[in-house]
C-alpha cells in the first residue's frame, strides 16, 4: 500500500492512473490548450488563470490542469470554440486547491474505473 506522499512528486505532478493519463503529445496538448482558451471568457472562473494541460481521461473530456497560482483544475471542456452562452457555468469546472486534492480526484476515478471493469 502506497502512502499519499508517495504518489505525489511536486515537480512532476500527480500519479496518472486509468482512467486518468499525462498528456505528453505535443500536438493533443496544444489543441486542448487552444479550445481552453477560446472557451474561457472574462465571466468564467479560470479567466488570467493560465490553466496548463497535465492531463485528461480516456473516458471522457475532462482534462486536468495546473493554474498559475498554484492550484489546478478538472476542466470539461464543450468542444464548440467559443465562448459558451453561459459563461460562467461552461466549460465546467472544479478547481481544487493542491495537488494533494488532484490526486484524490485521481484515485478515486481510478477506483470507480476499476470497479466497472
Amino acid at each position: 500500500m502506497t502512502t499519499e506522499s508517495e504518489n505525489l512528486n511536486p515537480r512532476t505532478g500527480p500519479a496518472w492512473k486509468a482512467p486518468w493519463f499525462e498528456v505528453t503529445d505535443s500536438v493533443h496538448k496544444a489543441a486542448i490548450q487552444k479550445e481552453l482558451a477560446l472557451e474561457i471568457g472574462p465571466e468564467h472562473p479560470l479567466w488570467r488563470t493560465d490553466p496548463c494541460v497535465l492531463g485528461a481521461r480516456q473516458d471522457c473530456d475532462d482534462v486536468a490542469t495546473k493554474l498559475a497560482d498554484g492550484r489546478f483544475a478538472i476542466v470539461h471542456p464543450v468542444w464548440h470554440g467559443h465562448v459558451d452562452q453561459f459563461p460562467k457555468q461552461f466549460p465546467s469546472t472544479t478547481i481544487l486547491a493542491n495537488l494533494s486534492e488532484l490526486q484524490f480526484r485521481i484515485d478515486r476515478d481510478a477506483a470507480e474505473w476499476n470497479d466497472q471493469e
